[in-house]
């Protein structure tokens, strides 16, 4: 048996050998291998990408059997080009590099592409579409790339029928037999651009013909693959892009790119000490704390480069007719079927073609809602003398007319019916003479078939404004993004003039790529953008006004799009008693010196190496962590970019400051997504009182928490007490400024200089010392960077012309002064046009410059209790979308800066600022305010409580809405219109709002112009819409409403009334003492004081004052003139019940009542002087008015009139039935009258019963009594 077995075992082992050996390891892996990789999107293994621009590589794997296919990228210098593990690649910087694409399973088996970062080829054009040749004839195909800048222009040639026409390598096409082949031509840089060139091929002789190809024309702003693109909006990969509003990074999914062992959760300990990105979009650093995130930069922007035509979709078959000598006609929307719009043979040497219908001095230019698709535009060969034609919105198929809307260059000021030797004047129903924006003198519009173009024009300064609302800057990528704007134009029409017709056209861009909205009207409108996905993003917006042809400033913001907000668990770290003795940290509130520094020291190291980690978050253990915060700010506990400390109730504790200068307790310094949360921070007030160190202004720069520069960070549900200085301080991250010189009476057209009386343009910029500056920096600004900053030319609106490193024009964009300006990728040098031309030298513009800046962009700062700060508890610098929410402030601001919120140091420099719902809980006796905000861009302020606001006249766009507190009051300073414009403070329920300027005569302020001199500028027009008004006027620091027709209240309630300089209209007013002069009413209804039956209405000094009141109604019983009545007109006004006193002298005065309709129930209607005095130059007449008396006197003389006085009815009519026209009630010294006519009463063409008495005491001699 056992033999059996051992046979049986014998032959198996034969069979099994030679059953497997045909087959060995070796051979098996031959037929199972990667023989080959090909990249088939850039067949001549070149590509080029711009910076920031996205490329996804498509490659082609070949081998034998059954192969892997998985492959992997990699890039010889990531300081150049990065490329993620799906093969996106990504230009970082201009240069060359290598990326390498290589077989997983065949690591041996690899690709290698050379990458450059630079320009690529946008287009590719022949000079002949089609061409005819006999057999055997040849023909060099002649290609132009654009642009001229195109890093790699080699092009490829291609036959689809090498049978019938060969084509070489350098496009020399060789004809075979007869027939037809289309030569394609493409660039070689991976971009992919092509045309077509269709040879047709007869037996002996052809002739060479060229015709319009439309189908190889390129769309206005081409895409990398275009031929693979079939969306409306191009994409760099369409067909990977899910959301909603296309962008040109549409998709970083976080498996391409890579991080650090994903699969594990961290321990309480990890090992790992290499820093994982918290997003994976994010391209891995070694830093903890990097200068700035990444920026996308435009990649397929569709804004033309300055005044360009639109390409026609397809060419018409016959050109255009006829080109203008001198003046362009307008472009019909609809091109007729053969040829656009001829112009005429003779071109008049001034007149444009469009005549507006009520014709202003200057036509302002009209530019066409939807631009024509197909028909060219016929270009100028010499530019109009004057004005260029203006385009209908909607052209006629026949000559277009453009009708201006009938703006007045200044907005004018409403007209009583019967104006007033001073009141204002009325909107005039005529055009006025000073017309709307003009059309250029010399410069022609854009064709209106082109995108609307940001150069200088004929007033290219008076441009429309835009500004933003607050927006969620850190998006969800399941979020539809959406930005709340304001929109107006230069005059602010919808707001200061009630225009609710007029829209203006915006255009956004995101990620560079340019889309347009039109017809939108003034005001506020929500501009949906839509998901976007993972990543940062830059976004722009502007506003384009058809009736000009000019764009506001363009508004750049960034948005920093994540997965969630929510940080997962597996990244949060939870602090352990390990960590408080590897790091020596004291949560024990130890006042050990050593402990001091090292607790600081070991919080700042702990948090770093946290974040190298990967963590994203810690959870402090609870404690007091005391620390020492000498020497300057830069000792301190620091926080990383992209790491949220929650401080789970714990205090830091600030411990004795002593060097009287500056301290810290926290610090975020250039960081990008950090967070401080749920704790305390406490100060060292007590300390310092205890010993004596609270004295005169020492220990003001003892701060908080400083934050410097950096993006997206947050301090949020804090307590912060004790504090000495100022409590949370901002700075701004600042570079060289190169100042602005060489400056010419020029301004640019299409790259050229052309002469200009209205504005000056600098020599070139050399750019590129803001990159070496910060590598990562893509914007630039302009005007003035130090001290108190200002606006020292004209207006506040610029002009950037930006160029190559050639110093070929590249495009000139329209800017504001201060404001974030985004550099082109391959720009280099750049020319600044400014409004203003008194200054033209060498030396330059004083005060205007070219500068780099941080100054930190969208910060929150949230649910923070400020209790018991010595100086300001906020003192923000310099920056940029800032938010201020749910603040509370308990005795804030003892001294030094003795208010909570100081907004000073950064002037000019603080924008966007948004400051809601903030609340003053108490206030120390010292308090002079709450806010007092000097300067900046677009601050909002908005349902807060209790609050003292104090404004400069240097802010430009301030909103101050749903203040509905009765403690909140507002203060403003008048400015002029370059830096005080576009305010609005409507909707607010408060004690006061008040405008002040120290002036001399309500119209002109002190300026410093470029030279440092004083000159007079214009004040600005404001209004205060819808607003409930406890006060009139606040006290004798703020005696005034406003200033003549400067200020307007419109819609206004006022329920204790007293002030003067202010126009009123539509509003409710209950008069509470004197009103002053220069008070104009228009359509108000007065009424009683709460609490009280009748209306007094005292009007003070002086005798010549401005008083209007136009189409007014006063409601229940009016005493008009208790005393000091010398001057005031009233039109179209009901009175319910008046009497009117006369004043004591009334020289240079009179009193009017025109168009009135007065009742009267009082004993004397007119009831003159009192006792003591002597009444003087009376002047009061009533004219055609409606008079209703029941009481018993229409004149009652206490004492009588002197000097010439006069009481005159004109026209009227009167209806008394008893008591007397005129009664002495008192007896009068005739002798001091001596032989003086004292008075006349006139009744003049006056319908009134004369049978009533006429008191006999009324001597002739000193009083007539006329009818005529």
């Amino acid at each position: 048996m056992k033999i059996c077995k051992k046979i049986l075992v014998m032959v198996l082992t034969v069979f099994m050998v030679l059953g497997t050996y045909p087959v060995s390891a070796s051979a098996a892996s031959v037929k199972n291998k990667v023989k080959s990789i090909k990249v088939t999107s850039t067949p001549a293994n070149i590509l080029v990408v711009k910076k920031n621009q996205k490329y996804k590589l498509k490659i082609k794997v070949k081998g034998e059997g059954k192969f892997s296919k998985k492959v992997s990228y990699s890039s010889g210098n990531e300081s150049i080009a990065t490329v993620s593990s799906s093969g996106r690649v990504k230009g970082i910087r201009k240069g060359s590099t290598k990326v390498t694409v290589r077989s997983i399973s065949n690591p041996k088996v690899k690709k290698t592409i050379k990458v450059k970062v630079g320009t690529p080829v946008k287009k590719v054009k022949v000079s002949k579409k089609k061409v005819t040749l006999a057999k055997g004839g040849t023909y060099k195909i002649k290609v132009k790339v654009s642009p001229k800048k195109a890093t790699y222009k080699k092009v490829s040639f291609k036959s689809s029928d090498k049978t019938v026409v060969k084509v070489s390598k350098k496009g020399k096409v060789t004809a075979l037999k007869e027939g037809k082949a289309v030569i394609t031509v493409k660039s070689k840089d991976g971009s992919n651009k092509k045309a077509k060139v269709t040879i047709t091929v007869k037996g002996d002789d052809g002739s060479e013909e060229s015709t319009a190809d439309p189908e190889n024309t390129p769309t206005e702003e081409p895409t990398l693959n275009p031929e693979e693109t079939p969306s409306e909006e191009p994409t760099l990969n369409p067909e990977e892009t899910p959301s909603e509003e296309p962008t040109l990074n549409p998709e970083a999914t976080p498996s391409e790119e890579p991080t650090l062992n994903p699969e594990e959760t961290p321990s309480a300990e990890p090992t790992s000490w290499t820093w994982e990105p918290p997003y994976p979009w994010m391209k891995p650093t070694p830093t903890n704390e990097p200068t700035n995130g990444p920026t996308a930069t435009p990649t397929a922007a569709t804004t033309p480069t300055n005044v360009p035509t639109a390409t026609p979709t397809k060419t018409p078959t016959k050109a255009p007719t006829a080109t203008p000598t001198k003046a362009p006609t307008a472009t019909p929307t609809k091109t007729p079927t053969k040829a656009p719009t001829a112009t005429p043979t003779k071109t008049p040497t001034k007149a444009p073609t469009a005549t507006p219908t009520k014709t202003p001095t200057k036509a302002p230019t009209a530019t066409p809602t939807k631009t024509p698709t197909k028909a060219p535009t016929a270009t100028p060969t010499k530019t109009p003398t004057k004005a260029p034609t203006a385009t209908p919105t909607k052209t006629p198929t026949k000559a277009p007319t453009a009708t201006p809307t009938k703006t007045p260059t200044k907005a004018p000021t409403a007209t009583p019916t019967k104006t007033p030797t001073k009141a204002p004047t009325a909107t005039p129903t005529k055009t006025p003479t000073k017309a709307p924006t003009a059309t250029p003198t010399k410069t022609p519009m854009a064709s209106p078939s082109a995108t609307p173009t940001d150069e200088p024009i004929d007033s290219p300064f008076k441009v429309p404004y835009i500004s933003t609302y607050y927006f969620n800057p850190k998006p969800t990528v399941n979020e539809s993004v959406q930005i709340p704007l304001y929109i107006t134009d230069y005059y602010q029409s919808e707001y200061m003039k009630n225009d609710t017709k007029k829209t203006l056209d915006l255009y956004y861009e995101v990620d560079g790529v340019e889309k347009k909205i039109s017809d939108i009207k003034l005001g506020d409108y929500t501009l949906t953008i839509g998901k976007l996905s993972e990543g940062l993003h830059t976004f722009a917006v502007q506003a384009y006004d058809k009736s000009t042809g000019l764009r506001s400033h363009k508004l750049y913001n960034d948005l920093m799009v994540v997965a969630s907000n929510t940080i997962p668990s597996t990244k949060i770290y939870k602090m352990s008693q390990v960590d408080l003795i590897n790091y020596n940290i004291k949560n024990n509130n130890s006042t050990n010196e050593a402990d001091l520094i090292s607790t600081r020291d070991g919080l700042t190291q702990l948090f770093a190496d946290k974040q190298k980690a990967g963590y994203r978050k810690i959870v402090l253990l609870k404690g007091t962590y005391r620390i020492n915060g000498e020497n300057a700010r830069t000792t301190c506990i620091s926080i990383p970019s992209y790491f949220t400390v929650d401080m789970n109730g714990s205090t830091f504790k600030l411990d004795t400051i002593k060097n009287e200068s500056s301290g810290c307790i926290v610090r975020m310094e250039n960081v990008i997504d950090a967070h401080l949360e749920n704790g305390i921070l406490e100060g060292d007030r007590y300390e310092r009182i205890q010993e004596q160190l609270e004295r005169d202004g020492l220990g003001e720069g003892i701060n908080t928490v400083l934050i410097t520069a950096g993006k997206y960070c947050s301090l949020e549900n804090l307590t912060i007490k004790n504090t000495t200085g100022h409590t949370i301080w901002s700075l701004p991250k600042m570079g060289d400024n190169q100042k602005l010189r060489g400056f010419t009476n020029v301004n640019i057209e299409n790259g050229k200089e052309v002469k200009s009386d209205k504005c000056s343009t600098s020599s070139m910029v050399d750019l590129t010392y803001l990159k070496e500056w910060d590598p990562d920096e893509d914007y630039l600004y302009v005007g003035f960077p130090a001290g108190y900053r200002g606006i020292r030319t004209n207006s506040v609106i610029i002009y950037v012309s930006f160029y190559d490193s050639n110093k070929s024009f590249i495009k000139t964009v329209t800017g504001c002064q201060f404001r974030k300006m985004l550099i082109p990728t391959n720009a280099e040098f750049a020319r600044v046009t400014v409004n203003e031309t008194d200054i033209v030298d060498n030396d330059g513009i004083e005060g205007v410059y070219i500068y780099p800046r941080k100054l930190g962009d969208y910060h929150q700062i949230k649910n923070i209790s400020f209790e018991n700060t010595r100086t300001c508890a906020l003192a923000p610098t310099t920056c940029n979308n800032l938010l201020i929410e749910n603040v509370t402030y308990t005795d804030c601001g003892n001294s030094i800066t003795r208010l909570p919120v100081d907004f000073e140091d950064g002037w000019d420099e603080t924008q966007d600022v948004y400051y809601r719902n903030n609340e003053v809980i108490s206030k120390t006796e010292t308090n002079t305010g709450t806010v007092i905000d000097n300067a900046g861009f677009n601050h909002v302020y908005e349902n807060c409580k209790n609050h003292q606001l104090g404004f400069n006249a240097r802010i430009s766009g301030l909103v101050v809405r749903n203040m509905n507190d009765e403690s909140n009051t507002v203060l403003c300073d008048l400015g002029d219109k370059k830096s005080n414009s576009y305010g609005r403070i409507y909707d607010n329920n408060c004690g006061f709002i008040n405008f002040i300027k120290k002036d001399k005569d309500g119209v002109a302020i002190p300026d410093i112009n470029i030279l440092g001199e004083e000159k007079l500028a214009e004040l600005v027009n404001v209004k205060v819409k819808n607003c409930t008004i406890k006060n009139g006027e606040q006290d004798k620091n703020a005696h005034c409403l406003g200033y003549s027709e400067k200020v307007t209240y419109d819609g206004c309630t006022f329920t204790s009334f007293s002030g003067q300089n202010a126009v009123f209209r539509n509003c409710i007013i209950q008069p509470a003492s004197y009103m002053n002069h220069k008070l104009y009413f228009y359509n108000c209804t007065f009424k009683a004081l709460d609490g009280s039956d009748s209306i007094t209405l005292m009007l003070n000094a002086p005798r010549n004052a401005d008083r209007l009141f136009e189409g007014c109604k006063f409601e229940g019983k009016v005493t008009v003139g208790t005393e000091n009545f010398h001057n005031g007109i009233f039109n179209n006004c009901i009175f319910d019940d008046v009497n009117f006193r006369t004043v004591v002298d009334s020289s240079e005065g009179e009193i009017q009542f025109n168009n009135c309709t007065i009742n009267s129930t009082a004993e004397n209607l007119i009831y003159t002087g009192q006792w003591g005095y002597e009444v003087k130059n009376l002047k009061i007449r009533f004219t055609e008015c409606d008079i209703t008396h029941t009481g018993d006197n229409l004149i009652g003389f206490f004492a009588l009139p002197a000097d010439n006085s006069l009481i005159e009815f004109d026209n009227c009519k009167i209806i008394k039935n008893r008591g007397a026209l005129i009664k002495w009630l008192v007896n009068y010294n005739r002798a001091a009258l001596k032989d003086k006519i004292s008075v006349d009463v006139k009744f003049k063409n006056t319908v009134v019963d004369r049978s009533l008495e006429i008191d006999n005491a009324v001597d002739a001699e000193h009083a007539r009594i006329i009818f005529e």
